[in-house]
């Protein structure tokens, strides 16, 4: 090999070495953990009888342990809570429209009319949802509650209110005081 081979070599060997000319770095990932389960595997070829059947049972004592945990992980985090609820407790899952209602006047009452919008909001639907004998979720969407709540054009036109109240752009007292009104209405028309 001439020295201008050499080195025309030694250029080709160091362009093919570059990050571009090698395998993308999930196939070195695996082959790397190819290559060291045949090394682990080959050494435990070699291994005798005895040897061979500790070695199953830490690994089987090691693979019971990892499914009892997520066993019980899964099964923590699907039951339901099996301690008794103070009376407290259930008052604070639950919210009762009284509260709520003294919550959206003193939101209020400091001018935060988006933020009062809100509780005026869920302390109607509480109300009318234990007229009904609907249980309360406070997940369920205002929307959502006048489709599971009996047909009601004011209630409609309450929720309209209170969203534009919470959502609109330049909220105020004036439309806070037409939710109240709203409100007033459909607790007269419904006692």
């Amino acid at each position: 090999m001439t020295p201008e081979d050499a080195a025309t070599y030694a250029h080709l060997r160091e362009i093919l070495a570059s990050e571009e000319f090698k395998p993308p770095m999930a196939d070195r990932f695996w082959e790397g953990i190819i290559n060291a389960l045949k090394w682990l595997f080959g050494h435990l070829a070699g291994l005798g009888r005895v040897d061979s059947f500790v070695v199953a049972l830490v690994a089987g004592g090691v693979l019971l342990a990892l499914s009892l945990r997520a066993w019980r992980l899964f099964g923590r985090s699907v039951a339901p809570s099996r301690q008794p609820q103070s009376e407290a407790e259930s008052h604070v899952r639950a919210p009762t429209a009284p509260t709520l209602a003294e919550r959206a006047n003193a939101l209020a009452i400091a001018g935060l009319w988006r933020d009062a919008a809100r509780p005026l909001h869920q302390a109607l639907l509480v109300q009318l949802c234990a007229r009904a004998g609907i249980e309360w979720r406070d997940a369920v969407s205002d929307w959502e509650w006048l489709s599971r709540l009996p047909p009601s054009p004011p209630l409609t036109e309450f929720t309209r209110s209170a969203e534009r109240l919470a959502f609109g752009q330049r909220p105020d007292a004036a439309q806070f005081a037409n939710c109240v009104r709203l409100y007033d209405e459909l607790m007269g028309e419904r006692a």
